[in-house]
């Protein structure tokens, strides 16, 4: 059964902040609004009495093109930088792209001086009555909006903008995202290359995503979910929807590639990425059976799930399953030593140390073949990480570790260094069975 979404998309809230990226309260471009400043339900209606028609009034100018894209997928910072340098002869629809960038920096004052502006310009231009009756609705204010469509239909008639502005103002409602979507589907086969209709759209398959995944309709799901990422690539709830259907699908390389995707742009989704890994490792485990490379690639997700901080109690099984697969490959690496294959050797330990770090027998086979390959440096690294586990764990070496790290430190070029751990070792047991060696180790370094 899907799990419910952590954060639905079914009411005005929501959908108010992907559309325009700022809650706008006191919105004063006309109209009332109850004791909270927001409007109860709006009287819109969802047909016109004649046909609409497209507008020839919107300008190609390539700034005016740009804006209109950075402003409708919340760009704000870069259409900051391309509006101060100035809209000069966009007139305007100039006014009304200043009216949306207000809105998305929650600048409630701009906005309503920017929307009169334009009106003052043209109050037969659908365009201004559409763009005010969008923000009103975005800013909860929908018996202003309501208004606003109103007056623009006795003003310009029935026209594309205000069928837009139309659906936009349901799907800002809760239960409206079915209406809405009709009409914006509507305006664009009126004018297929209508503005402010991309994220809308987005929104609103991401709306009847999720009232089809709630209903147990995976497959209407997904198709909405795809149609969501489609209209906006960028929007990240359009993209975690994507990833839960598929995971709801038993699509699980599929729904891990989005949350990785997500998780390498900087979103804290490393919990959520986590949870998905176990999942995905435990069926790629059970596939393993009939599948090549279906094992070794659960095991790599359980590693993976124990990267992003699950611990060995949320691992559950996998921790076992991790465990007995690093015995194998520590198994595997004395018997390729053994056979004289050291490049063989030092792989299958480094997988058994990948699989389990806190292995303290595939450390020091390891280290064991970097020395004799003199790699001496590596071998210091590991020798030191296996004393330093064995010290915090409790663990009494079978092996005088600090004597190799000794040798090989100071076979790397660190007198110094092997000095240091030959005399803490002589510290912590100066009587103790390796003390003699040590003592030797320590004069012939300091003859």
């Amino acid at each position: 059964m899907p799990r419910p979404m952590q954060t639905p998309m079914t009411s005005t809230a929501p959908f108010l902040a992907a559309l325009v990226g700022a809650a706008l309260l006191g919105v004063a471009c006309g109209g009332g609004g109850d004791a909270d400043g927001r409007d109860g339900p709006p009287t819109v209606r969802t047909g016109a009495a004649a046909a609409p028609v497209a507008s020839t009034r919107r300008s190609d100018d390539p700034r005016a093109v740009e804006l209109r894209e950075l402003l409708e997928f919340g760009h704000l910072a870069r259409a900051r930088a391309l509006l101060a340098v100035g809209l000069e002869g966009l007139g305007l629809e100039g006014e009304l792209l200043r009216a949306r960038a207000a809105a998305l920096a929650g600048d409630a004052t701009t906005l309503a001086r920017r929307i009169e502006a334009a009106r003052a310009l043209n109050a037969d231009d659908p365009r201004v009555y559409a763009t005010a009756a969008e923000l009103h609705a975005a800013a909860g204010r929908f018996e202003t909006a309501g208004s606003e469509l109103e007056r623009g239909r006795r003003a310009c008639g029935p026209t594309a903008e205000l069928l837009r502005a139309q659906g936009v103002v349901l799907l800002c409602q809760d239960g409206g995202a079915a209406a809405g979507l009709r009409l914006l589907e509507q305006a664009l086969a009126v004018d297929p290359t209508l503005p402010f209709t991309a994220r809308a759209r987005s929104q609103a398959h991401l709306l009847l995503g999720r009232e089809a995944f709630a209903t147990q309709a995976p497959s209407v799901a997904l198709d909405h979910a795809l149609r969501a990422v489609l209209f906006d690539p960028e929007e990240i709830d359009a993209r975690r929807f994507l990833a839960d259907v598929r995971g709801a699908r038993g699509e699980l390389e599929e729904a891990l590639a989005i949350l990785e995707e997500l998780v390498a742009e900087g979103r804290p989704l490393e919990g959520e990425l986590a949870m998905l890994c176990r999942r995905a490792a435990l069926a790629s485990i059970v596939r393993g059976a009939r599948e090549p490379g279906a094992r070794e690639r659960g095991l790599d997700l359980f590693v993976r799930a124990r990267d992003l901080g699950l611990s060995a109690a949320e691992l559950g099984s996998g921790a076992a399953i991790l465990a007995g697969a690093a015995a194998v490959a520590e198994e595997e690496g004395l018997e390729a030593y053994e056979g004289g294959d050291r490049v063989l050797a030092a792989e299958r330990f480094e997988r058994a140390l990948r699989l389990d770090p806190e292995r303290l027998a595939a450390r020091n086979h390891l280290a064991v073949v970097l020395f004799r390959a003199e790699d001496f440096a590596g071998a210091a690294r590991h020798w030191a990480t296996v004393l330093e586990q064995a010290r915090s764990a409790g663990v009494e070496l079978p092996e005088p570790v600090h004597l190799n790290l000794a040798r090989a430190l100071s076979r790397a070029g660190d007198a110094a260094g092997a000095r240091e751990v030959l005399t803490a070792a002589l510290e912590r047991a100066p009587e103790g069975p390796w003390a003699e060696d040590s003592r030797r180790a320590l004069r012939a370094i300091d003859p």
